[in-house]
């Protein structure tokens, strides 16, 4: 199987530098996705540990020191992360994906990448 390896310069795919080592940053998440491939990793290239969430608000979290529960613990390998549907009623219920991811890394000059999946 051959995963794809996003850079900054091609698309598609989630390349993003972690600009905080200290709170969260926010992709959003595109219609229609169903889940994320991810991985971090430092200047060198090397996989790093990470933390992932997802949330409906793009706003940061912070306070980050590897055990927040606002963040799941993310390997230092890509993963697959199936996006959970929420869902509210307006005039019957209906499920919609999150609206955004919310990705840390304690590493500095680390960069997510990975890409959505349809």
């Amino acid at each position: 199987m051959s995963l794809p390896m996003p850079d900054a310069t091609k698309s598609p795919g989630i390349y993003q530098t972690i600009t905080d080592t200290s709170s969260s940053d926010a992709i959003e998440v595109p219609d229609g996705a169903v889940g994320v491939w991810l991985w971090f990793a430092d200047g060198n290239g090397d996989f790093v540990e990470g933390q992932f969430g997802t949330s409906d608000d793009a706003t940061s979290i912070t306070g980050l020191d590897g055990t927040t529960d606002d963040l799941g613990f993310h390997p230092a390998m890509p993963t697959y992360h199936r996006l959970p549907t929420r869902s509210y009623v307006r005039g019957g219920s209906r499920g919609v994906r999150p609206l955004y991811l919310h990705v840390a890394c304690t590493t500095p000059s680390a960069v997510v990448k990975g890409c959505f999946f349809f």
